[in-house]
C-alpha cells in the first residue's frame, strides 16, 4: 500500500497509449428482433446487451481477451449507444435477452477519433428451426433458474420425522 501511495499520481492518463475522450468514438443505433414463429414484423429488441469488441465470428467476442471491447445495454425500444471507444475496427455484437444466439453485424465497424456512427434497421432473426414446444431456462446468461443447494451440507437439519 505505501508504494502504491507514493507513486500516486498515476502516470498512465497522460500516456500516449491512452487516448481521451475527443478522440474516441461513438456507435449509436436501434436493434429489433424479427422472431417469424411468433410475430414477422421486427420488434424492439428490448435490454439487450450491445457492443463492439474485435472482429471474429459471431461468439468470438466471448473468448477474446486481447484488444478492446466496449458494451452498454439498449433501453425499452432496442435504442443504445456506445460512448468512448478507442480508434480502430470493431464488429459490433449483441445478446437480446430470452433469445438464444449471438447478433453479428456484418460491417466493420471503423472508429476514427472524433466520429459519430449511426447505424439504422439492425434487425436479429435469432436461429429456428421450428416454433418452440418446451424449453428449460431462459437463455440470458444468467444461473437464475438453476437450483444451487446449500454450500455447507452439515449445517442442514436432516431429521427426519418418525
Amino acid at each position: 500500500m505505501w508504494k502504491e501511495t507514493a507513486s500516486w499520481p498515476y502516470k498512465f492518463p497522460l500516456s500516449a497509449d491512452l487516448s481521451h475522450s475527443n478522440q474516441r468514438g461513438i456507435v449509436r443505433g436501434q436493434l429489433q428482433v424479427r422472431q417469424r414463429y411468433i410475430n414477422n414484423a421486427p420488434m424492439p429488441a428490448a435490454s439487450a446487451y450491445v457492443g463492439v469488441a474485435p472482429p471474429g465470428d459471431v461468439g468470438s467476442w466471448q473468448r477474446e481477451n486481447k484488444g478492446y471491447q466496449f458494451w452498454t445495454r439498449a433501453d425499452t425500444m432496442g435504442n443504445f449507444l456506445i460512448k468512448d471507444i478507442q480508434v480502430g475496427t470493431y464488429n459490433l455484437y449483441a445478446s437480446v435477452l430470452g433469445l438464444i444466439g449471438d447478433y453479428e453485424y456484418n460491417v466493420p465497424v471503423n472508429i476514427t477519433p472524433g466520429c459519430y456512427i449511426r447505424l439504422n434497421d439492425l434487425v436479429y432473426e435469432p436461429p429456428r428451426n421450428g416454433p418452440t414446444l418446451w424449453e428449460i431456462g431462459i437463455p440470458d446468461r444468467t444461473a437464475s433458474e438453476f437450483y444451487v443447494p446449500d454450500p455447507n451440507p452439515s449445517l442442514v437439519n436432516h431429521d427426519i420425522e418418525k
